[in-house]
């Protein structure tokens, strides 16, 4: 220790005894732990950014433990339509999908966490809080928290992909329809033509009938 400098050090003391017992002196390892101490600060500083960038993301965030949500971002609690963390943590994972994806969700959760490798992206049905439904693209990975194997969850919402798709199908029927509606209205302008035409050479024939029958 020096007056420019506190270096935090670890000291184990083991006592020196006597054949009968007494203390006669004892051993005192001094560890310079500097290099630790500055590896945890590194960690809590990581941990800190982390756990704030996950905090500000825009898409849900979730981490489930053994079937449970133990973690929850302000967005995955938006998303389902609840006010805060505390009524999803601790509650079964599997409340939140939909049943159609149970199955499907169980499988990849026991393959990622035999394989420790992300399962693929792909579409699921989240239950909200009202009971509807909510398309998100969800990509699921193994994780280490707290120590312990567990899931992270990434949800996209896909409503603006869904309604922007749906216009699209619309816009698309709309277009076929005036396409269809185009076509009928040129079949059917041929005989009108046609019978129009039929109908000013028969006015003709009339006018001349008519001076004929005048003429007599």
């Amino acid at each position: 220790v020096t007056a420019e400098k506190v270096t935090p050090v670890r000291i184990d003391f083991a006592p020196i005894r006597s054949e009968g017992g007494e203390v006669l002196g004892g051993v005192g390892i001094v560890e310079d732990i500097t290099d630790r101490r500055e590896a945890e600060r590194l960690v809590r500083r990581s941990e800190a950014a982390f756990r704030t960038l996950i905090e500000a993301a825009p898409d849900g965030i979730a981490v489930c433990r053994e079937g449970r949500l133990v973690f929850v971002n302000p967005a995955f609690v938006s998303e389902l339509g609840y006010e805060s963390p505390g009524q999803l943590l601790d509650r079964p994972v599997l409340d939140m999908i939909h049943p159609d994806d149970h199955a499907k969700f169980e499988e990849q959760s026991r393959w990622m966490l035999d394989s420790w490798k992300p399962a693929l992206p792909r579409e699921t049905q989240l239950l909200r809080r009202d009971g509807s439904v909510l398309w998100v693209e969800i990509a699921t990975l193994p994780i280490d928290f707290d120590g312990e194997q567990a899931i992270l969850l990434f949800a996209h919402d896909l409503t603006e992909r869904k309604e922007m798709a749906a216009r699209l199908a619309q816009a698309d029927r709309m277009a076929s329809v005036g396409t269809l509606a185009a076509g009928v209205a040129h079949e059917i302008n041929n005989p009108v033509g046609y019978i129009g035409s039929n109908l000013g050479t028969l006015e003709e024939y009339q006018q001349d009938l008519f001076q004929v029958l005048d003429v007599y």
